[in-house]
């Protein structure tokens, strides 16, 4: 919860105007931290049943029409931009000066692909359009990597041309650390969510490969599992003859602290993610790495992280990155950008955002006009 918050900070810092955030969940003890950097922070409530995705997406049109902002972000994830960019674009008066920006995160069309899962009821149906019209709907569109945009285009959305591709802000960034030898591996730490679309299972058929050849290495688990994959992974590694161990209840500062000691090898096996923080946290913490090459998270890491760090999403080439790290030491690797310029760059699309408004607002007047005309016509 401190490195969401940290984030949250660092990013509504950045806008010199009134904040108010609306988040979910527990965060009341959160509210006088804010508070005394100017954030008021507000809780939108949901009596209703938690996956009632246009009920919230109605709770935040209601909250949007009382309070009148001059801007609000939303996640395609979920949906809950969905009634409130209908509502503008047919021409509701106490939105008409309210720009929505929503973020490219990961919409549940995509994490079914990721993971293999079947659409199971119309429920799901509706979800997914209701996140793919909030981002071909936004007055402001944005994506921590090139990677989701392209992917969601190639579902057909309408994802406009002119969507921002820029990082995620990084919570209190250390400054880059200084280039850093190979170190030896003694222990090699699975980072990330214990998933299919994490990787996991590509991850277990490399060490099926490799299991003779790790004596004297621990392999862990630093991430959460479901109960699913929990039950694959411990019948799976009864067949390892190496020490293995799951660490699921670390919280962000815990497992940096845990990867940042000397021995131990961070692996990122997603084939395909938007913008995973774990490279952001290994590459800001100097912790050594190896990643799968490809999608947005290659595009946080420079040119030669890259090369040296990441191996392409095949099993072949896992276990030949893994024996080159276990034989020649593994090491840290650089990010593509320069964290302190992403407070610059948030500020200038936000401006940009906020001068689009005059001219949607026209647009929306005539929406409206548009609507009155066929209502009296009907």
């Amino acid at each position: 919860e401190d490195g969401i918050r940290d984030k949250l900070v660092t990013g509504v810092q950045t806008c010199a105007l009134p904040i108010s955030l609306c988040l979910r969940g527990r965060f009341e003890q959160h509210v006088e931290t804010f508070r005394a950097l100017g954030i008021a922070l507000t809780c939108i409530d949901h009596a209703g049943a938690w996956g009632d995705w246009r009920a919230r997406s109605r709770l935040a049109l209601l909250h949007l029409r009382q309070n009148r902002y001059d801007i609000a972000f939303f996640d395609d994830l979920e949906g809950a931009a969905y009634y409130p960019l209908l509502a503008r674009r047919t021409g509701c008066a106490a939105l008409r000066e309210t720009v929505i920006c929503v973020t490219a995160h990961s919409a549940t069309e995509w994490i079914k692909h990721q993971n293999l899962t079947p659409v199971r009821s119309l429920d799901e149906v509706r979800l997914m359009e209701m996140e793919r019209r909030s981002l071909e709907l936004a007055d402001a569109v944005r994506a921590p990597s090139a990677y989701i945009l392209e992917t969601y285009r190639s579902y057909g959305w309408a994802i406009a041309d002119d969507a921002e591709v820029m990082p995620n802000f990084v919570s209190e960034a250390p400054p880059a650390p200084p280039a850093a030898p190979a170190g030896s591996v003694r222990e090699i730490v699975f980072f990330g969510r214990l998933e299919r679309r994490k990787g996991l299972f590509m991850f277990m058929r490399a060490l099926d490969r490799l299991k003779y050849r790790l004596g004297g290495i621990t392999v862990s688990f630093l991430g959460k599992a479901t109960d699913e994959t929990f039950e694959a992974l411990v019948s799976h590694s009864a067949r390892w003859p190496f020490e293995m161990r799951v660490l699921g209840g670390f919280d962000q500062t815990q497992a940096i602290d845990f990867l940042k000691a000397p021995g131990r090898l961070a692996v990122m096996a997603s084939p395909e993610d938007n913008s995973p923080s774990t490279f952001l946290e290994c590459a800001l913490n100097a912790i050594p790495f190896i990643a799968c090459a490809g999608s947005g998270g290659e595009e946080l890491l420079d040119e030669a992280t890259r090369r040296a760090n990441l191996f392409e999403p095949t099993v072949d080439a896992l276990c030949a990155k893994l024996l080159e790290a276990l034989e020649g030491g593994a090491a840290p690797g650089r990010l593509s950008f320069e964290p302190e310029a992403l407070r610059d760059r948030f500020s200038r699309w936000l401006d940009r955002a906020l001068r689009s408004e005059e001219h949607t607002s026209e647009l929306q007047s005539l929406a409206y006009l548009v609507c009155r005309l066929l209502l009296e016509k009907k």
